[in-house]
């Protein structure tokens, strides 16, 4: 039966309204899964998704200040600080302990997360990212630079070139249409949020000290990030982590190919959840 999205909305100190969406799980004893959303998305990229999980896990998809339904507040949107709503947010429910899934974006707060907050991730998967600081700057400074009024005739344009790959463009779905309308409906604050995004730090002494299982999915499409960035990243963690390239997919593959992305990760926390009770039980 699917998933039923319900809205969270909480508010942090600042004066930020924050909005989450919450999937429950149709039984107990399982960990959330909590998923961090890519730029120019929000939450509901992961409704897809989650439906794949079949209601096995609460799972809760947060839209980032700035983005979704959440506005933006007094402090500047940088992963540090998204990375502080999502401990508010996991602090509000009460929730100790979570599977932690990052897109893009979010695989940047996720590992700000792992920086300070490492002891509440009993898992970690990470796409479409890397782990090295922004190697093209001046690329993403003028993406920034579009969304100022009046803004470039092509900016929906190029936010799909570069957030999907050719496989789901050409298909032209009515997924691919809702969210190039999506694109075309940004609010002028977005470009702030944008460069926060490009001025991300280098996280390398991050990866060097994650120890829970971690898996690490790249799309064979993607123009924005090579699969080749996040092969960095598996040498970088100490302990073993999985790595999965989608050949159909782009920057996007939560929403370009739910179905294998669900199931890479399902199964991996699966593994995860096996994997630790078994070693509880030595």
């Amino acid at each position: 039966m699917p998933s039923v999205r319900k809205t969270h909305v909480f508010d942090a100190a600042d004066g930020c309204s924050l909005s989450a969406s919450l999937w429950e799980a149709s039984a107990s004893g399982k960990l959330p899964v909590v998923m961090l959303h890519s730029l120019f998305f929000d939450g509901t990229m992961f409704e897809e998704t989650v439906q794949r999980f079949a209601g096995s896990h609460l799972c809760i998809a947060p839209d980032h200040r700035g983005q979704g339904a959440s506005s933006m507040g007094q402090n500047a949107p940088t992963m540090a600080q998204l990375a502080t709503d999502i401990i508010l947010l996991l602090d509000q429910l009460a929730l100790p302990h979570v599977h932690l899934v990052g897109s893009s974006m979010g695989g940047y707060v996720a590992l700000e997360i792992m920086r300070e907050h490492a002891n509440r991730v009993a898992s970690l998967t990470l796409s479409c990212c890397t782990g090295q600081s922004e190697a093209n700057p001046e690329r993403f400074a003028a993406l920034a630079d579009s969304f100022s009024e009046p803004r470039h005739p092509d900016l929906p344009a190029n936010l799909v070139a570069i957030m999907f790959g050719r496989s789901f463009v050409n298909n032209q779905s009515a997924t691919f249409d809702y969210w190039q309308r999506k694109f075309k409906q940004l609010p002028n604050h977005t470009e702030e949020v944008v460069r926060r995004v490009f001025e991300h730090a280098d996280f390398r002494s991050v990866l060097t000290q994650i120890n829970c299982p971690t898996l690490l999915i790249a799309g064979a499409e993607d123009r924005a990030k090579r699969p080749e960035d996040l092969l960095w990243i598996q040498k970088q963690i100490p302990v073993s982590a999985d790595y999965a390239v989608i050949d159909d997919a782009g920057h996007t593959p939560a929403v370009e190919t739910p179905q294998h992305y669900a199931g890479l990760i399902n199964n991996f926390i699966h593994r995860a959840e096996t994997a630790t009770t078994q070693h509880h039980c030595v």
